[in-house]
């Protein structure tokens, strides 16, 4: 015999005719979403009473929003940096069967990658997420930074005019060897350098030099799409 599942199946008002299984096994309503949304798939989402549900309502343009990934494979090696002065490139490795691009310790190491901004580009901010391993079981956090330049039309390519620098939040180093840390942090279209969508652009990564890594920090990518 089938025992029927509880849950918040009272919530009115704000919730519609639509029920799924939340995490704690019990039924729940979805909210209602507004005209011309679509349900999407989200981890985090919550139902009414507050519990994780895993779905929302979302404005088709979500779904279409354009990304863009930067990776060892397609690397542009220019000797440039965010700050005051020439740094040194990271280093092209494989691990694995992974393409990586490798940072040294204790030293600044960046790299950029020529890149359009996608023809879709609404504007908006940006979330970039770099992917790394540590050459090696690693202690300590690596440090990184990210910035954007726009290279329209007219810009003068015999200078750098990189847009304002965001660091990512400090990423602890894996536990076990090959196992890739993600870092994530927002930017906002403000320090964008006024990219426009489908110019021409670059983007510029770089580790920091006071990262606390034990061992190396091997890049797989950079994946970059609008918030």
């Amino acid at each position: 015999m089938t025992t029927a599942r509880v849950g918040s199946l009272g919530v009115a008002d704000t919730t519609g005719d639509l029920y799924v299984v939340d995490v704690d096994g019990n039924l729940e309503r979805v909210p209602v979403g507004a005209d011309g949304e679509v349900l999407v798939a989200d981890a985090a989402a919550l139902g009414p009473s507050g519990t994780v549900i895993g779905v929302k309502w979302e404005d088709p343009d979500f779904l279409a929003k354009d990304s863009f990934q930067c990776d060892a494979v397609d690397a542009i090696f220019q000797k440039i940096d965010l700050g005051a002065g020439v740094i040194a490139n990271p280093t092209p490795k494989v691990r694995g069967t992974h393409s990586v691009l490798e940072f040294a310790n204790a030293v600044l190491r960046g790299i950029p990658w020529q890149k359009h901004m996608p023809q879709g580009y609404a504007g908006g901010d940006l979330r970039a997420t770099v992917s790394w391993v540590s050459d090696g079981v690693n202690a300590g956090t690596a440090l990184w930074e990210i910035a954007f330049e726009r290279d329209n039309s007219g810009f003068d390519i015999d200078a750098d005019g990189f847009g304002t620098v965001t660091p990512f939040p400090a990423s602890n180093g894996p536990g076990v060897a090959g196992e890739i840390v993600e870092a994530t942090v927002v930017i906002p279209a403000a320090d964008l350098d006024g990219a426009l969508a489908g110019e021409p652009i670059r983007v510029f990564l770089q580790k920091m030099a006071a990262s606390t890594l034990t061992n190396k920090a091997l890049l797989v990518c950079l994946v970059i799409e609008e918030v």
